[in-house]
């Protein structure tokens, strides 16, 4: 049996023996450390143009490189 297993196994033991109050308390906790399970979540897509501002491009950034010029 892999260590994960055990581990899954003596938490719900644990866990199934626990008064209601204290399961909240330890979903709860549990939430903090890996955030909020919310079946089915729909996906965040970024939407075009939502890092407009966000850099800049310089100017001449597309001329060539002097390091380049003996092979062009």
């Amino acid at each position: 049996m892999k260590a994960t297993q055990v581990a899954d196994q003596q938490f719900f033991s644990i866990y199934k023996n626990l008064p209601a109050e204290t399961k909240l308390q330890v979903v709860a906790y549990v939430e903090k450390l890996v955030g909020p399970a919310i079946p089915n979540a729909p996906e965040k897509k970024a939407k075009f143009g939502s890092a407009k501002g966000l850099f800049t491009i310089k100017p001449g950034f597309d001329d060539p490189l002097e390091d380049f010029k003996d092979y062009m």
